[in-house]
């Protein structure tokens, strides 16, 4: 069976715990309960059971109206006489509310968008003359925090180490680092998603965590520590990249130089086909092939 209970956040709904608990038995609610006082904000987790408390003069008729006040939207409408008598419900809490006898309103199950300001009317309808009693309450819904996972960007070509924390659930959440010893020791404490870590000043006995919280939950990474590149590749690699520059230089001089040759020797081969600004005329003798074969019949006779 599921186990019940009722807390308060605030110290002065306490004293009025006892008499509400004792009026639980027209209801069941399972899970963490909150109560809810007037003229205050209350925090409270994704899923747990919320009780709006208000003071009732007295009588046995009156009607009770449950608001939003922001947006303004009646919830949810009962009449009491001897017995609630549900009015109306708004389509969006049909289910997850409900009024209790006692003088309370239950919201059950709330969620990230449940976190506004609410107020709560009683309206006596005794011949009696009393004043209406309306409250006002404001409340605050979280998503718990997921544990962080680190990400450790590296790659030996520069001087620093960059530490990303991120976090696969939760609202109004803020980051923080922590720089510990072997030991435990906190020896430093920074903000943000990210740590960038300068990896000549980086020793080796220590980790980093990282801290997620909102106001009602935190959760903390498993602890990383970056590896040193060995060697300083790093340095390397800038050595590398310099001693190449001259090699460049040198290929690129030879390129341009073997094109002008080519260039030139080209343009030494090219014929002189102007003299003296004149074309030279060239003749060609052509024979007849049928002539000269009669000729040399008529001398063999």
């Amino acid at each position: 069976m599921a186990k019940c209970s009722v807390r308060s956040r605030h110290s002065a709904a306490m004293v009025k715990i006892t008499s509400f608990v004792s009026a639980f038995h027209l209801f069941t609610v399972c899970g963490a309960v909150t109560l809810a006082t007037p003229n205050t904000t209350t925090q409270v987790t994704v899923g747990e059971q919320v009780l709006f408390l208000v003071n009732i003069q007295g009588g046995d008729s009156y009607d009770v109206r449950f608001h939003s006040k922001t947006p303004p939207t009646i919830i949810a409408v009962w009449t009491i006489n001897n017995t609630v008598h549900p009015k109306s419900t708004h389509p969006l809490y049909e289910g997850r509310v409900q009024w209790n006898e006692s003088g309370s309103v239950v919201l059950y199950n709330v969620q990230v968008n449940d976190s506004r300001k609410y107020k709560l009317e009683i309206n006596h309808q005794s011949t009696e003359l009393k004043n209406d009693d309306e409250e006002s309450f404001e409340l605050l819904v979280f998503e718990p925090v997921s544990q962080p996972a680190v990400k450790i960007i590296d790659d030996c070509t520069t001087p620093n180490i960059t530490l990303s924390c991120s976090i696969f659930k939760g609202t109004n959440v803020t980051f923080q680092w922590r720089k510990e010893s072997l030991s435990g020791a906190i020896d430093g404490a920074f903000n943000g998603t990210q740590l960038v870590i300068d990896r000549d000043n980086e020793e080796e006995q220590h980790v980093y965590r990282c801290i997620a919280e909102n106001p009602v939950s935190n959760a903390k990474s498993d602890p990383v520590r970056p590896k040193p590149c060995h060697g300083n590749n790093y340095v390397l690699f800038w050595i590398i990249l310099l001693g190449l520059i001259p090699v460049l230089v040198w290929v690129c001089r030879s390129i341009i130089s073997t094109k002008a040759g080519r260039a030139t020797q080209e343009h030494s081969e090219q014929p002189d086909a102007w003299s003296n600004g004149l074309i030279e005329p060239t003749y060609t003798t052509l024979l007849n092939p049928r002539r000269t074969s009669e000729k040399r019949a008529s001398k063999v006779l």
